[in-house]
């Protein structure tokens, strides 16, 4: 179970990365949820269909030498649901480190959990606000998101310029719908490509699902069930994607910035 000096997260997130050739198609998406909900048929039965939820573009955004990366913090520009949002993030795979944040105040804990490389969990607080300009500099992104100005290294480097990771724009489209009753809970699948366009293959996929855990009210049960279902995931060879464990690892990796991964503490596997 859960160690009791861990902060509790609202929701985690369970993700996996695919391999992008597989969904070229609508109708490779569908092939991947007959799988998928074949897969799970031990565990439930998986209703709805994956149909597109949300389109748009998104990109990513630190310094020249990657300071943000360095202190944990992930910048995300993007389209959602028609609008502009621009979202900060602080992770660790230590939740104590964060729970001391600045930016913990204003934000909430959250759990990605990852079967690759190995299976691991990667802490984040978040904030996010409506914005359709991206700041151009720290000291811009600090008076939208003030916390950020008590961290030390970032307050220092208020003049330094906000790049975007890459300089070809990427879309994201997200596919919502099924979905897994799992004792009280519901878990709802999503499946995310990043292309270039909306008539270029996929650059990136993944899968992933989630339980909301507002409350505080997760079972140890319910969790390990959910721990299992991303081993099965992880298992489904014809879909095997990379070995990288997140999306902005990959994007970072693909840009060749600042030694690819996004820097964490340390990695540690989480107690089931």
């Amino acid at each position: 179970m859960l160690a009791a000096e861990t902060p509790p997260s609202e929701s985690y997130e369970f993700k996996q990365l695919l391999a992008p050739s597989a969904f070229n198609s609508r109708l490779q998406i569908q092939d991947y949820q007959a799988a998928l909900t074949h897969q799970l048929s031990s565990l439930g039965k998986l209703d709805g269909q994956l149909s597109l939820a949300d389109q748009g573009g998104i990109n990513y955004y630190d310094t020249k030498d990657c300071l943000l990366k360095q202190q944990g913090i992930i910048v995300r520009h993007r389209m959602h649901h028609q609008h502009w949002q621009l979202t900060i993030k602080q992770r660790s795979v230590y939740p104590q480190q964060l729970k001391l944040s600045p930016l913990m105040a204003s934000g909430v804990m959250q759990a990605d959990v990852l079967a690759k490389p190995q299976l691991h969990t990667i802490y984040g607080i978040s904030q996010s606000l409506p914005q359709q300009k991206m700041p151009a500099t720290i000291a811009e992104l600090i008076q939208q998101f003030p916390a950020l100005g008590r961290i030390a290294a970032i307050r220092d480097a208020a003049e330094l310029a906000l790049l975007p990771i890459t300089q070809t724009g990427l879309q994201q489209s997200v596919y919502q719908g099924p979905v897994l009753p799992l004792g009280k809970h519901r878990l709802k699948f999503s499946l995310t490509l990043w292309s270039l366009g909306n008539n270029h293959p996929p650059l990136l996929s993944e899968i992933s699902f989630k339980i909301n855990n507002k409350h505080h009210k997760l079972d140890t049960e319910t969790l390990q069930s959910a721990y299992l279902i991303l081993e099965t995931l992880a298992t489904m060879s014809a879909w095997q994607g990379p070995i990288n464990s997140t999306k902005t690892h990959w994007l970072y990796q693909q840009q060749h910035r600042c030694g690819g991964a996004v820097t964490y503490p340390a990695t540690e596997t989480p107690a089931k």
